[in-house]
């Protein structure tokens, strides 16, 4: 296990070698283990102000996303490899589509202003909702 310092942040690489690289690598999240990663499709995006937009995240391939419980927020994987969390914005019950709101940041390291780039159609990664 490496410990880079910060409560819940060790790695765990624990997995043998396979031709020089590593096969697993997982990471605890407080003492669970985190949650796979999910293909999404940005299906719409509304321009709220100047500064936010909302984007709507389904599957792929059509199925429903899902139901989550109210002030649940995801981890989101955007087009620089970069991880943000966003509170989900949409009904905790409609199940076609994980809406979160993003301000874009004058002072962005990539995360927000990414975001701001993507157009419909575009491919990113999140993980499962948590409160």
């Amino acid at each position: 296990m490496i410990d880079d310092g910060e409560q819940g942040s060790a790695l765990r690489v624990g997995a043998p070698r396979l031709g020089g690289m590593r096969a697993l690598v997982l990471q605890s999240y407080g003492g669970r283990e985190a949650m796979a990663l999910t293909d999404v499709v940005v299906s719409a995006i509304v321009q709220e102000t100047p500064s936010i937009k909302t984007f709507y995240l389904s599957r792929p391939d059509g199925s429903t996303m899902g139901e989550y419980t109210p002030g649940a927020h995801i981890d989101v994987v955007g087009p620089t490899a970069i991880t943000r969390q966003y509170s989900l914005c949409s009904r905790p019950d409609g199940r076609e589509s994980f809406a979160v709101a993003v301000k874009r940041e004058d002072q962005s390291r990539g995360g927000s202003a990414a975001l701001h780039e993507l157009r419909v159609g575009d491919r990113l990664q999140i993980r499962e909702p948590r409160n």
